[in-house]
């Protein structure tokens, strides 16, 4: 199964999941995800018609309150 249909999806879930990860630079899950375009067992489907809640990523770290 494809993990997004279209760029839009990505862009909605990616924003609010991957880019306030502290894992975003280093993340084998995202490299997974751009380069086969598949849905990594990481991932757990929760809202198919959500776009940012779609998915649960398992491994997801905010960066929200770091540092702080």
């Amino acid at each position: 199964m494809t993990a997004f249909s279209n760029g839009s999806e990505w862009d909605a879930w990616s924003v609010y999941w991957c880019y306030r990860c502290t894992k975003e630079d280093s993340c084998k899950i995202l490299d997974f995800v751009l380069t086969e375009n598949q849905v990594p067992p990481q991932w757990t489907e929760v809202d198919p018609r959500a776009l940012a809640g779609r998915y649960v990523c398992d491994e997801f770290e905010t960066t929200e309150g770091a540092g702080t």
